[in-house]
Protein backbone atom coordinates (compact mmCIF):
# COMPACT_ATOMS: atom_id res chain seq x y z
CA UNK A 1 0.00 0.00 0.00
CA UNK A 2 1.20 3.30 -0.53
CA UNK A 3 -0.09 7.28 -0.79
CA UNK A 4 0.07 9.32 -3.30
CA UNK A 5 2.82 12.07 -3.20
CA UNK A 6 1.73 15.53 -3.51
CA UNK A 7 5.25 16.84 -3.42
CA UNK A 8 6.53 15.21 -6.39
CA UNK A 9 6.29 18.06 -8.94
CA UNK A 10 8.15 21.48 -9.10
CA UNK A 11 5.18 23.39 -9.28
CA UNK A 12 3.97 24.09 -5.89
CA UNK A 13 0.79 24.77 -7.25
CA UNK A 14 0.66 21.76 -9.23
CA UNK A 15 0.86 19.62 -6.07
CA UNK A 16 -1.67 21.69 -4.35
CA UNK A 17 -4.24 21.35 -7.29
CA UNK A 18 -4.08 17.58 -7.39
CA UNK A 19 -4.00 17.36 -3.55
CA UNK A 20 -7.44 19.46 -3.38
CA UNK A 21 -9.23 17.61 -5.77
CA UNK A 22 -8.42 14.25 -4.38
CA UNK A 23 -9.10 15.71 -0.59
CA UNK A 24 -12.86 17.12 -1.86
CA UNK A 25 -13.17 13.49 -3.42
CA UNK A 26 -12.60 11.87 -0.09
CA UNK A 27 -15.08 14.97 1.19
CA UNK A 28 -17.81 13.67 -2.03
CA UNK A 29 -16.99 9.59 -0.65
CA UNK A 30 -18.00 10.57 3.23
CA UNK A 31 -20.90 12.60 1.98
CA UNK A 32 -22.81 10.18 0.16
CA UNK A 33 -22.11 7.58 2.79
CA UNK A 34 -24.07 9.80 5.27
CA UNK A 35 -26.58 10.03 2.29
CA UNK A 36 -27.05 6.37 1.65
CA UNK A 37 -26.81 5.68 6.06
CA UNK A 38 -29.79 8.41 6.59
CA UNK A 39 -32.02 6.82 2.90
CA UNK A 40 -31.45 3.56 4.34
CA UNK A 41 -32.70 5.10 8.13
CA UNK A 42 -35.78 7.11 6.56
CA UNK A 43 -37.05 4.20 4.46
CA UNK A 44 -37.02 1.98 7.58
CA UNK A 45 -38.10 3.63 10.13
CA UNK A 46 -40.47 5.93 7.98
CA UNK A 47 -38.62 9.27 9.25
CA UNK A 48 -39.63 12.66 7.55
CA UNK A 49 -36.67 14.41 9.13
CA UNK A 50 -33.74 12.10 7.40
CA UNK A 51 -35.48 11.75 4.33
CA UNK A 52 -35.62 16.34 4.43
CA UNK A 53 -32.08 15.67 4.88
CA UNK A 54 -31.04 13.35 2.54
CA UNK A 55 -33.11 15.70 -0.45
CA UNK A 56 -31.27 19.09 1.07
CA UNK A 57 -28.05 17.65 1.03
CA UNK A 58 -28.37 16.22 -2.81
CA UNK A 59 -27.64 20.04 -3.56
CA UNK A 60 -24.31 19.77 -1.30
CA UNK A 61 -23.37 16.40 -3.21
CA UNK A 62 -24.15 17.95 -6.77
CA UNK A 63 -22.42 21.34 -5.34
CA UNK A 64 -19.07 19.19 -4.89
CA UNK A 65 -19.42 17.63 -7.82
CA UNK A 66 -19.61 20.62 -10.18
CA UNK A 67 -16.16 21.89 -8.27
CA UNK A 68 -14.65 19.14 -8.41
CA UNK A 69 -14.93 18.42 -12.19
CA UNK A 70 -14.23 22.26 -12.91
CA UNK A 71 -10.96 21.86 -10.81
CA UNK A 72 -10.06 19.00 -13.10
CA UNK A 73 -10.23 20.50 -16.28
CA UNK A 74 -8.83 23.44 -14.96
CA UNK A 75 -6.04 20.93 -14.43
CA UNK A 76 -5.73 19.38 -17.68
CA UNK A 77 -5.73 23.26 -19.17
CA UNK A 78 -3.41 25.04 -17.48
CA UNK A 79 -0.90 22.47 -15.97
CA UNK A 80 0.76 19.43 -18.43
CA UNK A 81 0.35 16.55 -16.55
CA UNK A 82 1.95 13.47 -16.95
CA UNK A 83 0.72 10.12 -17.37
CA UNK A 84 0.17 9.25 -14.29
CA UNK A 85 -0.72 12.51 -13.11
CA UNK A 86 -3.59 12.01 -16.44
CA UNK A 87 -4.77 8.88 -14.32
CA UNK A 88 -5.46 10.74 -11.04
CA UNK A 89 -7.67 13.55 -12.65
CA UNK A 90 -9.26 11.41 -14.55
CA UNK A 91 -9.67 8.47 -11.64
CA UNK A 92 -11.36 11.84 -9.69
CA UNK A 93 -13.56 12.99 -12.59
CA UNK A 94 -15.23 9.50 -12.77
CA UNK A 95 -15.71 8.79 -9.13
CA UNK A 96 -17.32 11.78 -8.18
CA UNK A 97 -19.60 11.06 -10.97
CA UNK A 98 -20.34 7.22 -9.65
CA UNK A 99 -20.84 8.81 -6.43
CA UNK A 100 -23.38 11.93 -7.45
CA UNK A 101 -25.36 8.90 -9.45
CA UNK A 102 -25.27 7.22 -5.43
CA UNK A 103 -26.24 10.40 -4.15
CA UNK A 104 -29.03 10.59 -6.50
CA UNK A 105 -29.93 6.81 -5.92
CA UNK A 106 -30.66 7.80 -2.35
CA UNK A 107 -32.85 10.35 -2.94
CA UNK A 108 -35.10 7.88 -5.18
CA UNK A 109 -34.91 5.44 -2.29
CA UNK A 110 -36.32 8.16 0.54
CA UNK A 111 -38.82 9.23 -1.90
CA UNK A 112 -40.40 5.64 -2.24
CA UNK A 113 -43.24 4.35 0.24
CA UNK A 114 -42.09 3.82 3.75
CA UNK A 115 -44.79 1.84 4.70
CA UNK A 116 -43.09 -1.81 3.28
CA UNK A 117 -40.14 -1.51 5.89
CA UNK A 118 -42.40 -1.55 8.96
CA UNK A 119 -43.88 -4.72 7.56
CA UNK A 120 -41.11 -6.79 6.21
CA UNK A 121 -40.02 -10.08 8.12
CA UNK A 122 -38.09 -13.37 7.97
CA UNK A 123 -35.86 -13.79 6.23
CA UNK A 124 -36.59 -11.72 2.98
CA UNK A 125 -35.58 -8.91 5.41
CA UNK A 126 -32.64 -10.32 6.83
CA UNK A 127 -31.42 -11.10 3.03
CA UNK A 128 -32.42 -7.21 2.70
CA UNK A 129 -30.78 -6.21 5.57
CA UNK A 130 -27.53 -8.76 4.49
CA UNK A 131 -27.57 -6.39 0.49
CA UNK A 132 -27.70 -3.34 2.65
CA UNK A 133 -25.08 -3.72 4.70
CA UNK A 134 -22.67 -5.63 2.18
CA UNK A 135 -23.15 -2.48 -0.36
CA UNK A 136 -22.43 0.03 2.60
CA UNK A 137 -19.30 -2.43 3.33
CA UNK A 138 -17.92 -2.37 -0.59
CA UNK A 139 -18.45 1.62 -0.19
CA UNK A 140 -16.31 2.05 3.18
CA UNK A 141 -13.93 0.17 0.93
CA UNK A 142 -13.40 1.75 -2.11
CA UNK A 143 -12.22 4.63 0.09
CA UNK A 144 -10.06 2.59 1.94
CA UNK A 145 -8.60 1.56 -1.84
CA UNK A 146 -8.41 5.16 -3.03
CA UNK A 147 -7.02 6.37 -0.18
CA UNK A 148 -4.04 4.12 -0.16
CA UNK A 149 -3.84 3.19 -3.72
CA UNK A 150 -4.52 -0.28 -2.96
CA UNK A 151 -5.86 -2.25 -5.81
CA UNK A 152 -6.49 -5.57 -3.65
CA UNK A 153 -8.55 -3.93 -1.31
CA UNK A 154 -10.70 -2.38 -4.50
CA UNK A 155 -10.31 -5.72 -5.99
CA UNK A 156 -12.03 -6.65 -2.34
CA UNK A 157 -14.71 -4.43 -2.74
CA UNK A 158 -15.60 -5.35 -6.57
CA UNK A 159 -16.27 -9.21 -5.03
CA UNK A 160 -18.48 -8.15 -2.39
CA UNK A 161 -20.40 -6.17 -5.16
CA UNK A 162 -20.34 -9.35 -7.29
CA UNK A 163 -21.97 -11.51 -3.83
CA UNK A 164 -24.42 -8.62 -3.34
CA UNK A 165 -25.55 -8.78 -7.07
CA UNK A 166 -26.21 -12.82 -6.86
CA UNK A 167 -27.82 -11.85 -3.56
CA UNK A 168 -30.21 -9.49 -5.20
CA UNK A 169 -31.41 -11.60 -7.73
CA UNK A 170 -32.56 -14.20 -4.89
CA UNK A 171 -34.32 -11.31 -3.77
CA UNK A 172 -36.08 -10.51 -6.52
CA UNK A 173 -36.97 -13.99 -7.19
CA UNK A 174 -38.63 -14.32 -3.98
CA UNK A 175 -40.52 -11.16 -4.12
CA UNK A 176 -41.59 -11.66 -7.71
CA UNK A 177 -42.92 -15.03 -6.62
CA UNK A 178 -44.50 -13.39 -3.40
CA UNK A 179 -46.70 -10.99 -5.62
CA UNK A 180 -47.69 -13.70 -7.72
CA UNK A 181 -49.10 -15.65 -4.78
CA UNK A 182 -50.25 -12.93 -2.12
CA UNK A 183 -52.77 -10.21 -3.21
CA UNK A 184 -53.00 -8.55 -0.30
CA UNK A 185 -49.03 -8.28 0.44
CA UNK A 186 -48.69 -7.15 -3.28
CA UNK A 187 -47.93 -3.39 -3.02
CA UNK A 188 -45.56 -3.85 0.47
CA UNK A 189 -43.56 -6.79 -2.15
CA UNK A 190 -43.75 -3.94 -5.04
CA UNK A 191 -42.17 -1.28 -2.82
CA UNK A 192 -39.32 -3.74 -1.54
CA UNK A 193 -38.61 -4.99 -4.79
CA UNK A 194 -38.04 -1.01 -6.02
CA UNK A 195 -35.96 -0.62 -2.84
CA UNK A 196 -33.88 -3.43 -3.40
CA UNK A 197 -33.39 -2.77 -7.30
CA UNK A 198 -32.07 1.03 -6.34
CA UNK A 199 -29.70 -0.76 -3.69
CA UNK A 200 -28.67 -2.84 -6.88
CA UNK A 201 -28.02 0.20 -9.11
CA UNK A 202 -26.25 1.52 -5.89
CA UNK A 203 -23.93 -1.57 -5.79
CA UNK A 204 -23.52 -1.13 -9.63
CA UNK A 205 -21.71 2.20 -9.10
CA UNK A 206 -19.33 1.07 -6.15
CA UNK A 207 -18.31 -1.51 -8.51
CA UNK A 208 -17.45 0.59 -11.03
CA UNK A 209 -15.68 3.00 -8.62
CA UNK A 210 -13.43 -0.29 -7.47
CA UNK A 211 -12.54 -0.81 -11.70
CA UNK A 212 -11.83 2.77 -11.66
CA UNK A 213 -9.37 2.48 -8.49
CA UNK A 214 -7.77 0.02 -10.74
CA UNK A 215 -7.07 1.75 -13.20
CA UNK A 216 -5.60 4.44 -11.35
CA UNK A 217 -3.18 2.17 -9.92
CA UNK A 218 -2.48 -0.41 -12.05
CA UNK A 219 -2.54 1.76 -15.35
CA UNK A 220 -5.41 -1.11 -17.07
CA UNK A 221 -8.98 -0.22 -17.88
CA UNK A 222 -11.38 -2.85 -16.26
CA UNK A 223 -14.09 -1.19 -17.23
CA UNK A 224 -15.53 -4.51 -19.24
CA UNK A 225 -13.43 -7.14 -17.59
CA UNK A 226 -15.34 -9.63 -15.41
CA UNK A 227 -14.21 -10.61 -11.93
CA UNK A 228 -12.27 -13.18 -13.25
CA UNK A 229 -10.01 -11.15 -15.54
CA UNK A 230 -9.88 -8.42 -12.70
CA UNK A 231 -8.70 -10.52 -10.04
CA UNK A 232 -6.07 -12.22 -12.58
CA UNK A 233 -4.95 -8.61 -13.01
CA UNK A 234 -4.63 -7.49 -9.37
CA UNK A 235 -3.00 -10.78 -7.87
CA UNK A 236 -1.04 -11.35 -11.15
CA UNK A 237 0.73 -8.40 -10.82
CA UNK A 238 1.05 -8.48 -7.08
CA UNK A 239 2.45 -11.91 -7.64
CA UNK A 240 5.75 -10.71 -9.59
Amino acid sequence: MEKIDFTRHISKGFNRDLEIIFNDANKMFKLVGKQYDNSLLAFFNNDEKLSHDVIANEEKVNSLECDISEECVKIFVLRQPVASDIRLVLTVSNIIKLLETISDKCVNIVNISHSCGERSEGIKLNSINKLTLDVRSALDMTLDAFNHLDSLKALMAIKICFEAQMNHESITRQLILDMMQDGPSFKKNLDMLWFANIIADINDNISNIGKVIIYLVKGKDMKHADIQEIENEVKGSHNH
